[in-house]
């Protein structure tokens, strides 16, 4: 991972109010670095955060109360937050940085009055709920049942188990480390990662594959691979990027196991997608074979850009050749639609909001092109649909409504 993207994965978890103390030293210590600013503003040219909720000309008014507070002033731990007149003409010519400022200071702010901070809970209270994007949540059950909170656990974590020890990165991805005795034991040991509606997770693989999890998504896993054939199972979505593995020269395939959907890679990158009847694969490079058990479905070889659609009720699939741009965005942290009908893409945005939808619409034939941001204010998102001019929308708390135009 790039610096760049270091940065960007802490502005993202500040955005999401999911940023750890180390996170927020790092935030006030890189105010004044150019690399640091030009990665939050490019989070910010597709993530508008949901707080504060106020127009710009009561921003800048709050941002000059705030600055001006003598708790603020005082406090030496925020003292770049004091070169005010420098930030106000970044507020005027770079929102991104501006927005970063007040939230900082409004934070610095609350915790130093109290009143402050009922004043401010009394005004949310007024508001519409507010349905935030989803974030990196997840939970990992152990092969005795016992479970684990990955979003509860601090990054630079390690949890011995039994034979091997389960790491939380600074950066939030999980990886496994097997005790040489446990490495040749011989036996498999089962671990789950299942991430809920509104929650995503990368976690790295005892082989060193790499697993990007959508919502809703489960991957069951050895803590340690057999060294004949390396296979785990999925429900949901997910993005794998193939680690190369061989023992005595031969190469040891890794295999994903869908319901009767059987997927043999080596050293590839793909998407798979359960949510629906079509469980639906995406190859974005290298070559996979796809096997479908107590099927009259032939095999089939996929190469780049290739996607096989296969319906699970009708055992039987089609193929086509596909931009995998539009079926791996979210793993980008991006919805991207091209033609796509408009209960999908509603489809998507409630499992990653977390919200109800009802229909009720005259026509079922309107769809959709469009990219737009998983970190987006759900009311900004469903107004640039509506932009097409085929949908209205409205929301009442974490249902919405889709009604004709």
């Amino acid at each position: 991972m790039s610096q760049k993207e270091k940065y960007q994965s802490i502005i993202r978890r500040f955005y999401n109010g999911t940023a750890s103390d180390k996170d927020m030293q790092l935030i006030q210590k890189m105010m004044d670095d150019a690399e640091f600013l030009a990665a939050w503003e490019e989070v910010w040219s597709i993530s508008v955060p949901a707080k504060p909720s106020a127009n710009t000309a009561d921003q800048e008014k709050l941002f000059d109360k705030v600055m001006h507070d003598e708790r603020v002033i005082a406090d030496r731990t925020i003292h770049a937050v004091r070169h005010s007149n420098r930030y106000r003409r970044l507020w005027r010519y770079a929102g991104a940085v501006a927005m970063f400022l007040l939230t900082i200071a409004i934070a610095f702010w609350v915790y130093h009055d109290p009143k402050k901070e009922a004043l401010l809970v009394a005004e949310q209270q007024n508001e519409v709920e507010e349905v935030l994007p989803g974030k990196e949540r997840a939970m990992i059950v152990l092969n005795n049942g016992k479970s684990i909170d990955l979003e509860a656990l601090p990054g630079d974590t390690t949890l011995q188990m039994e034979g091997f020890c389960i790491h939380k990165s600074r950066d939030g991805i999980i990886s496994y480390q097997a005790d040489k005795d446990y490495q040749t034991a011989g036996r498999l040991v089962y671990n789950r990662i299942v991430t809920p509606k509104g929650g995503e997770y990368a976690l790295l693989l005892p082989d060193g594959t790499k697993v990007w999890l959508n919502a809703v998504t489960t991957l069951r896993y050895p803590v340690v691979f057999d060294d004949k054939e390396r296979v785990v199972q999925m429900e949901g979505e997910a993005y794998f990027e193939v680690s190369k593995a061989e023992r005595h020269g031969k190469r040891i395939p890794f295999i994903v196991e869908t319901g009767k959907q059987r997927l043999e890679v080596l050293g590839t990158v793909f998407n798979l997608n359960t949510y629906t009847n079509d469980l639906v694969t995406t190859l974005v490079e290298g070559k996979v074979k796809l096997s479908f058990s107590g099927t009259d479905a032939a095999d089939k070889i996929l190469e780049a850009n290739d996607q096989v659609r296969f319906d699970r009720e009708k055992e039987r699939y089609t193929y086509a050749k596909v931009d995998p741009l539009y079926f791996t965005s979210w793993k980008n942290g991006n919805f991207a639609f091209s033609n796509t009908d408009v209960h999908q893409v509603m489809e998507d945005i409630a499992r990653w909001y977390d919200i109800e939808v009802i229909y009720k619409l005259s026509s079922q034939h309107i769809r959709f092109s469009g990219r737009i941001s998983r970190y987006e204010n759900i009311d900004k998102m469903l107004e640039l649909i509506a932009m097409t001019g085929e949908v209205r929308f409205k929301r009442e708390g974490r249902r919405v409504y889709v009604l004709d135009e």
